[in-house]
């Protein structure tokens, strides 16, 4: 109780302060969170080192420094968020693109739209149903705090997105009387690597989460990928990707895989951006108990499509 009861204090101090006053208290919070509490710093230090293994120490620490940074704006300007409505929340989240999925609405087509965790993603299910035709079924992992997990949940679809437990993901692909994209948020690490499918990752063999690749393949869903980048705080621009158009009679494994290389590819670009406090490389290869799925895409230029990928 005494956990909700401070959620709500901070959700309604935030109605009152601005985004800049909100900023100055980040500021503060970044220096409990990385000096004094030092939260999760070996965890973020481990995987960065992991990730980039060829940064020097001074390379990393400033990435480190960046990524608390993010995370200390990111609490405090989500609860900011929530607060917001239609005109003000356009001008944080700009999809620079819309038509990539709208077009599939206008076919009559159910999507799926993959991301990961970069930037801020709380800004989708809130701003999402502006920008889009599809109705948008976001799949969430439910909060410990029933409390809270439920006042976010009220918050989150407010403004018409749809939000679905990962315990019942399969409910998501039977939903509404219009299309529906259905939002898969899959770079987390897998509670069951036997169950996962293993690809590489920064380098790494990783167990990566399988239910993008059966849902795309078993309803033949187009699967898109949503670019989401920091252009200042508070502000975030989206950029829409068709992934794989055609999923089925794909080989097993290609689908991940692709999703896998995007996902670093946007880590790249922006690394402090990521959710580096979590135990992303927790589960272990072993050679001998799973199979690693690699690929090499052989893209020839014809018609300017490109052709089906062999696996190698």
């Amino acid at each position: 109780m005494i956990e909700y009861l401070l959620f709500r204090f901070a959700y309604n101090l935030s109605k009152l302060l601005s985004f800049r006053t909100l900023y100055r208290f980040s500021n503060f919070l970044y220096l409990i969170l990385y000096y004094m509490v030092k939260y999760r710093r070996k965890v973020v230090f481990e995987n960065l080192h992991r990730a980039f293994p060829d940064l020097s120490d001074k390379q990393i620490e400033h990435i480190a420094k960046k990524y608390y940074r993010h995370l200390s704006d990111m609490f405090l300007e989500t609860l900011k968020y929530f607060t917001l409505d239609k005109e003000e929340l356009k001008k944080h989240f700009v999809v620079e693109n819309p038509e990539e999925l709208n077009k599939y609405y206008y076919l009559g087509q159910n999507v799926i739209m993959s991301g990961a965790h970069v930037g801020n993603w709380e800004l989708g299910p809130l701003s999402s149903p502006y920008w889009f035709k599809h109705q948008i079924v976001v799949l969430y992992k439910p909060l410990h705090n029933a409390k809270i997990n439920a006042f976010i949940k009220r918050k989150r679809t407010k403004h018409g997105s749809r939000m679905i437990s990962i315990d019942i993901t399969g409910r998501s692909f039977t939903y509404g009387d219009k299309p529906f994209c259905v939002v898969m948020l899959s770079d987390q690490n897998p509670p069951n690597p036997g169950k996962s499918l293993w690809v590489e990752f920064f380098g790494t063999p990783t167990a990566t989460l399988h239910g993008l690749e059966l849902y795309a393949k078993r309803y033949n869903l187009p699967v898109l990928y949503f670019d989401m980048k920091k252009t200042s705080r508070g502000h975030y621009t989206v950029r829409i990707e068709t992934l794989i158009d055609n999923p089925r009679g794909l080989p097993k494994g290609y689908i991940t895989w692709k999703y896998m290389k995007r996902v670093e590819q946007a880590i790249r670009q922006q690394p402090e951006l990521w959710v580096w406090s979590h135990r992303r490389w927790k589960h272990s290869f072993d050679p001998q108990e799973y199979k690693l799925f690699t690929f090499e895409e052989k893209i020839k230029t014809e018609a300017g499509k490109e052709t089906s990928p062999n696996p190698t």
